[in-house]
């Protein structure tokens, strides 16, 4: 990737955030196979799959010289009900994506702006954000700053940056548990 100076890269972000009924299997299969193997020594990490496919998709992530898209397959079909998270000033070129997403789909989207309202960039970002929601037909900001089950309700699709799902992951895990299809984006200027 980096010798040909792609300008994306997308992979996938492999079977532990599926939802896929096959993919479902061979993860109970993979967490059979190791309580099996506890109990003889703690040596799971050595066989982890599910770690192996998250080291890779981080060094895709991380070393590529071009912005990066991780692909979470959650029985996709189509971007029609998009929620997009901001999440700092620096999640703001998801609004690109944003863009030519809904000029494709001709969808509807809704923003999530967790960004505290007593930080610094709140307001440059609440004017952004505004300035799209007129610009672009058939977009909201939803009223919560929190990601929650229902924030998933009636969505198709979730654009959200790399180091933004780094912080959802652990401030929202629950809430991801109903995720739709996500790209989660690096984006390297």
């Amino acid at each position: 990737v980096n010798e040909e100076a792609f300008d994306f890269l997308l992979v996938g972000a492999g079977i532990s955030l599926s939802n896929l009924a096959s993919d479902v299997d061979a993860q109970n299969i993979h967490k059979s196979f190791f309580r099996f193997f506890d109990r003889f020594k703690n040596q799971k990490h050595l066989f982890s799959a599910g770690s192996l496919i998250k080291d890779k998709t981080k060094l895709f992530t991380e070393q590529s010289l071009c912005s990066v898209g991780i692909f979470v397959n959650r029985g996709f079909t189509t971007a029609n009900n998009i929620i997009v998270v901001i999440n700092s000033f620096d999640d703001l070129f998801l609004l690109e994506y944003t863009r030519t997403l809904v000029k494709t789909t001709e969808g509807t989207v809704s923003i999530l702006n967790r960004v505290s309202y007593i930080s610094e960039e709140s307001n440059r970002i609440v004017k952004t954000l505004i300035d799209f929601t007129v610009e672009i037909t058939g977009t909201i900001l939803l009223p919560e700053k929190d990601l929650i089950n229902e924030s998933f309700s009636g969505q198709d699709f979730m654009l959200v940056s790399y180091n933004s799902w780094n912080i959802l992951s652990e401030e929202a895990n629950e809430a991801l548990q109903d995720m739709p299809s996500t790209l989660i984006i690096r984006h390297k200027a």
